[in-house]
């Protein structure tokens, strides 16, 4: 498994910008390779390149706002893609392509889908590429199979960990989706949002997981969640600091509503939100 980074278009954009100083975020996963784009940029440009440490979790947490302060003035977002260029003021989404390749476990995905007529297929940034040969294969297999539509943020068949828009138009003309990917996190994000049997197609694993069981439980945690909510008395209500997460008024608008209910409200701003 090799996944690549699209260093042809950083040196297109530094070339273009002459920038004097880089910031640049990406997920964990991809730190190895970009740390070797960093030592590339410094060795050919010699320019000050600054890796963020911070987590960083898709387009929504780029870090546009934190340029200026760290004396430079251009950011790359790595392993994001969009059907936009750049976001914010300063920063571009540049993709991380892998090469890791499908055939294997479509094969053993045929015949356990040998129930289903009309396929739909989603996958996110790193697999954009194996959407096509993919389904050339099912159709191939005799399946009817159906891609998600471009939207003015997401490519076909594009889906994040928190949009999965482009797949609503084609829900009620599927029988079942296939999730592209290794990621459980986006599988059972899309059997919970389209109400569709769900997939998950693993090339690393060489393996086909059906969500069923994974969806219903996040389905039932939810619920639980709900009806605890009822008897709480006290709330607490987080805006994100993230720069794409930081829904303000959002927040306003829920603690006002609380508030109305007879809630006594605590508002919090964090960058990490966990449990």
């Amino acid at each position: 498994m090799t996944v690549r980074i699209d260093e042809a278009e950083v040196f297109r954009i530094i070339d273009e910008r002459k920038p004097k100083g880089i910031v640049i975020s990406t997920p964990g996963g991809l730190i190895r390779q970009t740390r070797e784009l960093i030592d590339k940029i410094r060795s050919i440009y010699g320019i000050p390149c600054m890796l963020i440490g911070d987590t960083c979790y898709g387009i929504c947490d780029t870090v546009d706002g934190d340029v200026k302060r760290l004396d430079a003035d251009l950011a790359f977002n790595i392993g994001h893609n969009a059907t936009v260029e750049r976001i914010g003021d300063y920063t571009y989404l540049i993709e991380a392509k892998d090469d890791v390749k499908f055939d294997s476990v479509v094969e053993r995905a045929i015949p356990i889908m040998r129930g289903y007529r009309k396929i739909g297929l989603a996958t996110f940034s790193q697999h954009l590429g194996e959407l096509e040969p993919v389904k050339k294969r099912l159709e191939a297999a005799g399946f009817d199979v159906g891609t998600g539509r471009e939207n003015g943020l997401l490519r076909e068949s594009q889906i994040f960990g928190c949009d999965f828009s482009t797949v609503y138009p084609i829900k009620d003309e599927v029988d079942a989706f296939c999730f592209l990917g290794e990621s459980e996190f986006h599988a059972v994000g899309l059997a919970l949002s389209t109400d569709k049997p769900t997939y998950l197609l693993d090339p690393y694993l060489d393996e086909v997981r059906e969500m069923k069981a994974e969806a219903e439980e996040r389905r039932r945690r939810a619920i639980l969640s709900v009806y605890k909510a009822l008897d709480a008395s006290v709330f607490g209500v987080i805006t994100g600091m993230k720069e794409g997460q930081k829904m303000l008024g959002r927040s306003r608008w829920i603690t006002k509503r609380l508030e109305m209910h007879g809630r006594k409200v605590v508002q919090f701003a964090m960058r990490e939100i966990t449990a």
